[in-house]
């Protein structure tokens, strides 16, 4: 990874107060650390340097990278998520929004019984590219971390297939995911 340089930064929310106190389960005001029209220093994954005004000339030759005046923040974490299923369940949501209850749901054949039917027929490919789907939606949305289980096998040589096919995904993705 090349040392880069993310300028033009609106707003650069950086947790110092958070990280100073050691606090890691509340947040309180002005925890967030927030700097207008920022900097940023990252080398390897580090951040070596945050600031606001000019840039200091020990980063002046780091790649830049234009923010345009965006949010700039850290990383989301997922820290329990089933990434990799089988079929689509959306048409079960609208219906809880219709007043269906999830026994209706689940005595006309969905709910959770029918994502581990969809899931065992449905080939490891398929399984692998719709969890690449997932796992890019939720970096779209800033969760850069994701702890990703397995759980819709519901037996050990299917689990262990999905947990085969999570490892697969988890060299093909930037994210850092945690099988």
């Amino acid at each position: 990874m090349s040392r880069r340089l993310v300028h033009n930064i609106g707003q650069l929310v950086t947790c110092r107060p958070l990280v100073a106190s050691q606090r890691f389960t509340s947040l309180q005001a002005n925890d967030l650390g927030i700097l207008k029209d920022a900097w940023l220093a990252i080398d390897a994954g580090r951040v070596r340097g945050v600031g606001t005004g000019a840039i200091p000339d020990d980063f002046k030759t780091w790649t830049p990278y234009d923010a345009a005046g965006g949010l700039v923040m850290p990383g989301l974490i997922d820290c329990h998520t089933h990434p990799i299923f089988g079929g689509d369940r959306t048409s079960e949501f609208a219906a809880r929004l219709d007043g269906a209850t999830y026994q209706e749901i689940a005595a006309r054949g969905g709910g959770i019984k029918s994502t581990i039917r969809m899931t065992r027929e449905a080939d490891s490919e398929t399984l692998y590219e719709r969890t690449l789907t997932h796992l890019a939606i939720f970096e779209e949305w800033g969760v850069t971390t994701v702890e990703a289980k397995s759980g819709y096998g519901q037996t050990v040589e299917e689990e262990l297939r999905l947990l085969r096919i999570l490892q697969r995904a988890k060299q093909s993705r930037s994210q850092t995911l945690v099988v």
